[in-house]
Parts: C-alpha cells; sequence; structure tokens
C-alpha cells in the first residue's frame, strides 16, 4: 500500500469513529453551547436514546416546558424528574403547575440554584434556566454559556449528585403550587386583604424570645442542604409547608415589628422559614393598629405551652377578648 493510501485509510477510519460517537450522542462531545441553541441541544439529548432524564435546572418560566417538548417526553412515557426551587421569585408556578399536568414528577429543594439538564447521553449544564432568558424561545434572551458534557464518568457524577438533591427535596403538589402563587402574588399586599382572600392560607406566628444561636445551629446541622438565608422556628406547631407567616416580633421596648415569611420545610418541633422580609403595606390596617397596641397581652394571654402559629380567626379571637 502506497504512502497516500494509508493516510487515506488512516483519515477514513477516524472519521468513522467520530461519526459513531456522534451518532451515539446525536450532538457533538463536550462542546460550547449559548443560551439561543441550549433547547435544541437538550431536545437532542433527550431524542438520543432510552433513559432517564433530569432536568434539574432551579428557575421556570412560561413556556419553557413547551420550548423542551415534555409533553412529547410524557406522552413516550420516558422517565423524567424536574428538579426547581419553587418558591424562590425566579420560578413561575403556574408553569410548575403545567408541567405537573403532563404526569412529569416534579420536586423543590429551598436554596437550589443548579442549571442541569441531565441525559443517559451526556448533559447540558451550565447558566441557563428553564425561561426565555436562558433559552431564549420566544425573544433574545441573556448572555448564555453553557457545555455540553459526554465523558461517561463526569456524566454519572453528575447523576449520583442530581440524585442526591432529588432524595432530599420535597414532592411538589398541586397544593404547593398554589401556595407559591401566593408568596409569588402577596408583596404589596394589605393584611386586610390578606384576610379577605387568603385567609386560611396565612398563619400569624407572635414571639418574644428568639430561638438561640446553639439551637439554630443544631437545626443547620440537623439539615445541612439548608443553606444560607433560613430561619427557625423552634417547638412550633401549626406550620405547614408553604404557609405565608406573618411573623409579629413583640419587642422588649413594647413595639411590635411584622415580617412576612415563607415556610420551606417541616420536622417534628421545629420549622424552617426563608429569612427574607418582604413588602406588605401594614400602617393603615385596622389589625397592625391592634397588634401594635395589643401584641405583647396577646403573646402573655394565650399561655400555650407550646407555641403555635395563628390563623386570622384565631387572631381575631385573641385581639377581641382584650377589648
Amino acid at each position: 500500500m502506497t504512502s497516500s493510501w494509508r493516510i487515506f485509510f488512516k483519515v477514513v477510519c477516524v472519521a468513522a469513529m467520530c461519526s459513531y460517537e456522534i451518532g451515539e450522542f446525536s450532538v457533538s462531545n463536550n462542546c460550547f453551547v449559548e443560551g439561543n441553541d441550549v433547547a435544541q441541544k437538550v431536545i437532542e439529548l433527550s431524542d438520543a436514546g432510552p433513559g432517564q432524564i433530569i432536568l434539574a435546572v432551579a428557575f421556570w418560566g412560561t413556556g419553557a416546558s413547551k420550548a423542551l417538548k415534555l409533553d412529547e417526553l410524557a406522552s413516550a412515557k420516558r422517565d423524567v424528574t424536574v428538579l426547581c426551587d419553587l418558591f424562590s421569585q425566579g420560578c413561575n408556578p403556574d408553569e410548575i403547575k403545567k408541567i405537573i399536568d403532563l404526569g412529569v414528577k416534579v420536586k423543590t429543594l429551598s436554596g437550589y440554584h443548579g442549571k442541569v439538564y441531565w441525559t443517559e447521553h451526556g448533559c447540558l449544564i451550565g447558566s441557563s434556566n428553564a425561561s426565555n432568558g436562558g433559552l431564549h424561545f420566544r425573544s433574545p434572551g441573556n448572555h448564555e454559556a453553557n457545555a455540553i458534557l459526554t465523558d461517561k464518568d463526569t456524566v454519572n457524577e453528575l447523576k449520583k449528585w442530581c440524585l442526591s438533591l432529588i432524595e432530599k427535596a420535597d414532592i411538589v403538589t398541586h397544593d404547593l403550587v398554589e401556595k407559591a402563587k401566593i408568596k409569588r402574588d402577596i408583596s404589596g399586599f394589605s393584611l386586610e386583604y390578606l384576610e379577605e382572600n387568603m385567609r386560611d392560607k396565612v398563619k400569624f406566628a407572635l414571639w418574644s424570645d428568639p430561638v438561640t444561636s446553639a439551637r439554630f445551629n443544631q437545626a443547620m446541622s440537623e439539615w445541612p442542604d439548608l443553606a444560607g438565608g433560613i430561619d427557625v422556628y423552634d417547638g412550633w406547631d401549626g406550620f405547614e409547608v408553604g404557609d405565608v407567616v406573618i411573623d409579629v416580633n413583640c419587642k422588649s421596648n413594647g413595639a411590635v415589628e411584622l415580617s412576612y415569611y415563607i415556610v420551606t420545610r417541616t420536622a417534628p418541633g421545629t420549622v424552617f422559614t426563608y429569612a427574607k422580609r418582604f413588602p406588605i403595606k401594614f400602617i393603615q390596617d385596622k389589625i397592625w393598629q391592634e397588634l401594635n397596641s395589643k401584641g405583647h397581652r396577646v403573646l402573655s394571654e394565650i399561655h400555650q405551652t407550646k407555641p403555635t402559629a395563628l390563623t386570622f380567626d384565631q387572631l381575631r379571637e385573641e385581639l377581641q377578648k382584650l377589648d
């Protein structure tokens, strides 16, 4: 065989190997992907062959499930799991409801911020959320940077990481979606509006003695997956995941300070909430005025062995006792 024929033979063999690898994954191996190409590349990875699909993407926006063709995956009975942070401002509860209605399993993990589109045949990882900003399916979005990884060891390592988080996460139900919608829609509403429209979804937590730093640190060690930005109610009853909590801090100087939180996790006697204060217009509300003048007395009159979150009706009843 001449030298030129040997060179030609080697080129054909190399080309055949590349073709096999590309055919196996339906996409080129280990490549850079910008935001406007992400949805198509994820679809190609999903279509590359059978197997599990994990969409561990923190934030989902309107239209994302359609852009990623989750309806087709659901119709084909593919094993798809979505991991998100449902109670974050970046996650649209209505879009999550659409995904649940397709029959796709969805779980939520407080503080989750990753963007991993994982399949048995490779995964896409980077900065793109499942939103128009991240996927550009309606209009130009953000400047995103992503990469496709097909190395089997890396793909398997990412799978283990995703599954470890999914195991810790809470299953998303229609009821939890409704509570997330309340959290998303509540900013700027008055207490009177909340009482009229969300009476059974809002709980009041009256307190004066904060949880000790030692107990807080113990709680964090018990629940290591809960990152910063979390507050702890120790020994409380009456909370459910997704509840809107009006936190009533009866301060030592006689003043009452109100904040608004969302319950993210409950355990026997311990409740974890987002430790972020959301704006609510209290000053003009009658109930705010009553709390400001009677909060300490209500706290002392309840005489409970365990602190309990009060509904609007229970709080009204306690306030009326003091008239």
